[in-house]
C-alpha cells in the first residue's frame, strides 16, 4: 500500500503540473505561431504564469484546511473515545467496590452475630452464678465460713478454675465484640468507596455522552466542508469530481488507520491505567480487612495474654504455698535433726565422761596395785636383808665359837695347836647391815629360737608403755571393738592398721593379740612417735 503523501507535496505536484499546463499552452501556441505568425505578447505569458501561481497557492491552501478539519474530527473522536473508556473504567471500578461493599458487610455481620453469642454465653454464666448462690451473698462463705484458712486454702484450686473460666468468657466476649466493631468500620468505609465510584461513573458517562454527541455534529459539519473542499479541489486541478473523491477518501483511510492505531495505544493506556487503580482498590481493599484482621487478632492475643498472665499468677501462689510447706517441713525436719544431733553429742559426751571417768579409775587401780606390788617388794627386800644380816650374825658367831674351841683344844692338846686358823673370805663373812646380791638363777640351756615367718616378726619394746596406752584407750581391752571404726587395745583404724603392715597378722587390730597389736604400734611410733593416739601422755 502506498503512503499517502503529504499536503506541500500534493502543493507542489499541482504547481508542477500546471506549469505543464502552461508550457504545453505554449507549445500549442508557438505551433499555432507557425501556422498563425502572430506571437504570445509578453503580457500573455506574465498572464498564463500568474494565473498558475494563483491556482497553486488555492491548491496548498485547500489541502491545508482539508488537513485541519481532518485533525478536528479526529481529536473529537478521540476525545469521545477517552471518556467512554473511562465511563467503562469506572463502571469497573464500580463493581469491584459493590463486590467489596457487600463482602464486607457480611463480614461484619457475621462478627456481630459471634459478639452477640459471646454476650449471650456471659449473660448465661452470669445467671447460672446468680442461681447457684440461690440469688443472696452465699459464696463469700468461701473465704469467711468452712473450716478456716486451711480450707481456703483447700478450695484456691476450685476457686482459681472458676476464676479462669470467668476470664476466658470475659475476654472472648470483648475480642468478639471488638472485631465486630472493626469489621464494621471496615464495611462503612467499603459503602463510602462505593459511593464515592457511583458517582465518578456517573460523571465519566455523562462526560462520554457529551461529547460523543459534540463529536457527531462537529463530524457532519466536517463531512459537508470537505465536500466543497473537494469540488473546488477537482476543478483546480482539472480532474473530476469523483477522482478527487476517491483521492481525498484514500488520504481519509489513511488518517484514519493511523488515528485508529493511536486510539488502540491509547485505550491499551487507559485499559492499563485502569487495571492499574482497580488493583490498587483491591489491594486498599486487602489491606483494610488485613488491618481488621489484625486488629482482632491483637484482641484475642491480648486476651489470651491476660489469660495466660493470670494463669501464672494463680499457679504462682500455688507454687508459694507449696514451697512455704516445702520449708516448713524442711525446718522441723532439721528442728528434729539437730535435736536427734544435740541428744547424740550429748550421749557421746556421757559416754567419753563415763570412758574418762573408766579409764581414770583403772589408771588409779593401776598405780594402787602398782604401789601395793612396790610395797610389797620393799617388804621382801628389807626381810631378806634381815634374813641375811641374821645368817650373817649367826655366821660370824659360830666362827668365834670355832676359833675359841681351837684356843681350848690348842690349850689343852699341842697336836691341835699347829692346826691352821679356818680362812675367812668376804664371801662367808658379809659386812653387817650391807645390802647381798640378789641371787640370779642359772640360765636355762640356750636353745636356738624358731624365727617367724617374714613380715611377723614381733617387737614388744616398750610394752609397758603400750600397756598404759592401751587404758587410757579402751581400757584395757585388747580386743574390743564397739563399732566405731577403731579396734583393739590401741584403737587402730584399719588404714593406719594395714599401711603398718597390720595386715601380716590379722584384718583388724581386735583380731589380732597383745603381742601383735603392739608390734605394729612400735613400727607407727618409729615414724610418727606418740601423736597418732590421743592418750599418748599416758605411756609418757
Amino acid at each position: 500500500m502506498r503512503r499517502p503523501q503529504p499536503p506541500a507535496t500534493l502543493a507542489r505536484l499541482a504547481v508542477s503540473s500546471l506549469c505543464g499546463i502552461a508550457l504545453l499552452i505554449s507549445v500549442a501556441g508557438l505551433a499555432h505561431a507557425e501556422r498563425d505568425p502572430g506571437y504570445p505578447s509578453a503580457a500573455q505569458v506574465a498572464g498564463a504564469m500568474a494565473a498558475v501561481t494563483d491556482v497553486a497557492q488555492q491548491v496548498e491552501a485547500l489541502d491545508a484546511e482539508l488537513s485541519a478539519s481532518r485533525d478536528t474530527m479526529a481529536r473529537l473522536e478521540d476525545t469521545a473515545a477517552v471518556a467512554a473508556m473511562a465511563s467503562n473504567g469506572a463502571r469497573i471500578v464500580l463493581e469491584q467496590r459493590t463486590r467489596a461493599s457487600t463482602t464486607a458487610r457480611m463480614t461484619a455481620a457475621a462478627a456481630q452475630g459471634r459478639s452477640e453469642e459471646a454476650s449471650f454465653a456471659l449473660s448465661s454464666y452470669a445467671a447460672g452464678v446468680f442461681q447457684q448462690g440461690s440469688g443472696n451473698l452465699a459464696p463469700l462463705e468461701v473465704f469467711f465460713g468452712g473450716n478456716g484458712p486451711q480450707d481456703v486454702l483447700d478450695r484456691a484450686e476450685s476457686l482459681e478454675t472458676v476464676g479462669g473460666e470467668r476470664a476466658r468468657i470475659l475476654d472472648e466476649a470483648e475480642a468478639t465484640k471488638l472485631l465486630a466493631q472493626s469489621l464494621q468500620r471496615a464495611a462503612a468505609e467499603a459503602q463510602v468507596r462505593q459511593d464515592t465510584a457511583a458517582a465518578a461513573a456517573e460523571a465519566a458517562a455523562q462526560k462520554a455522552w457529551s461529547d460523543s454527541q459534540h463529536a457527531a455534529s462537529e463530524a457532519n459539519r466536517l463531512t459537508a466542508t470537505e465536500q466543497d473542499l473537494v469540488r473546488q479541489l477537482a476543478d483546480l486541478r482539472k480532474t473530476s469530481a469523483a477522482m478527487e473523491s476517491l483521492r481525498q477518501a484514500g488520504l481519509v483511510a489513511a488518517e484514519q488507520a493511523r488515528r485508529e492505531e493511536a486510539a488502540r495505544q491509547a485505550g491499551l493506556a487507559a485499559a492499563a491505567e485502569a487495571a492499574q487503580r482497580a488493583a490498587d482498590a483491591a489491594a486498599a481493599e486487602q489491606a483494610a480487612t488485613a488491618a481488621a484482621e489484625r486488629s482482632a487478632r491483637s484482641a484475642r492475643e491480648v486476651a489470651a495474654a491476660g489469660e495466660a498472665v493470670k494463669a501464672a499468677d494463680a499457679l504462682r501462689a500455688a507454687d508459694a504455698v507449696k514451697a512455704a510447706d516445702a520449708v516448713k517441713a524442711a525446718d522441723a525436719v532439721k528442728a528434729a535433726d539437730a535435736l536427734r544431733a544435740a541428744d547424740a553429742v550429748k550421749a557421746a559426751d556421757a559416754l567419753r565422761a563415763a570412758d574418762a571417768v573408766k579409764a581414770a579409775d583403772a589408771v588409779k587401780a593401776a598405780d594402787a596395785v602398782k604401789a601395793a606390788d612396790a610395797a610389797k617388794a620393799a617388804d621382801a627386800l628389807r626381810a631378806a636383808d634381815a634374813v641375811k644380816a641374821a645368817d650373817a650374825v649367826k655366821a660370824a658367831d659360830a666362827v668365834k665359837a670355832a676359833d675359841a674351841l681351837r684356843a681350848a683344844a690348842r690349850q689343852t692338846s699341842p697336836q691341835t695347836a699347829q692346826l691352821p686358823p679356818t680362812p675367812r673370805s668376804a664371801a662367808a663373812t658379809p659386812i653387817l647391815g650391807a645390802p647381798s646380791a640378789p641371787t640370779v638363777p642359772s640360765p636355762p640351756p640356750a636353745t636356738a629360737p624358731v624365727p617367724p615367718p617374714s613380715g611377723t616378726r614381733l617387737n614388744t619394746a616398750n610394752a609397758d608403755m603400750w600397756d598404759r596406752i592401751a587404758v587410757c584407750e579402751s581400757g584395757g581391752d585388747w580386743h574390743i571393738n564397739t563399732g566405731n571404726g577403731y579396734y583393739g587395745g590401741l584403737q587402730f583404724d584399719s588404714r593406719t592398721w594395714l599401711g603398718a603392715g597390720g595386715g601380716d597378722f590379722a584384718s583388724r587390730a581386735d583380731l589380732a593379740s597383745r603381742e601383735q597389736q603392739i608390734t605394729v604400734a612400735n613400727r607407727v611410733y618409729a615414724q610418727r612417735g606418740l601423736a597418732p593416739w590421743a592418750c599418748g601422755y599416758a605411756g609418757l
